[in-house]
């Protein structure tokens, strides 16, 4: 009769062994289905901090600091880069898709979008660069400045205007947009139809 027990109590442990195993192995799958998915994780633009002596702390208080004046329209920069139709077309069939990281105003920079993967396109624009406006409209997000793209495109406009910030200084940034024409309408266009 001992023996039946002893018998018994091993089998227990036993099928407690297997059970434990088999519902790890099954949470650890299903975990992985039924998991939320990951937030892509959105890149984050690190900006060098200005010299002490330009920061506000360096700024008088009190009375005898001016108020800022209102904001008006920046005149126009005085430099500039023109990226060429060939390079848009070159670089959009090469799949090159740069990316800004919206950045808060800062001293006399307006708020923007810093530039992300740009200094590997050869247009002269440099990682870094804050776009600040496209087409005379303040370039918050991507979404802005997709928008933009998209509205100047429709109405087929030359050339987007936009203004980067570089340096502490503002500059002019002008993309002229290329239109290849299709086999269909330049035929027609050739034939004079």
């Amino acid at each position: 009769m001992l023996p039946l027990p002893a018998l018994a109590l091993g089998a227990n442990t036993l099928a407690d062994q297997l059970a434990r195993a088999a519902g790890r192995s099954l949470a650890a799958v299903t975990g992985r289905w039924l998991a939320p998915p990951v937030a892509r994780q959105q890149p984050v633009f690190v900006e060098a901090w200005p010299a002490p002596e330009a920061t506000d702390a360096a700024l008088p208080t009190g009375p005898a600091r001016r108020p800022a004046p209102p904001a008006q329209a920046a005149p126009a920069a005085p430099k500039g880069i023109r990226v060429r139709a060939d390079a848009v077309l070159r670089l959009a069939n090469g799949g090159a898709r740069p990316g800004g990281v919206p950045v808060p105003a800062r001293g006399e920079r307006p708020a923007g979008l810093a530039l992300v993967g740009v200094s590997a396109l050869g247009i002269g624009l440099v990682d870094g660069d804050v776009l600040t406006h496209a087409a005379g409209r303040p370039a918050l997000s991507a979404g802005d400045v997709i928008g933009v793209v998209l509205g100047s495109r429709a109405s087929h406009q030359p050339e987007i205007w936009g203004r980067f910030w570089r340096n502490g200084e503002s500059w002019n940034l002008v993309v002229e947009q290329p239109y290849p024409r299709s086999k269909k309408r330049a035929s027609s266009e050739e034939s004079g139809s």
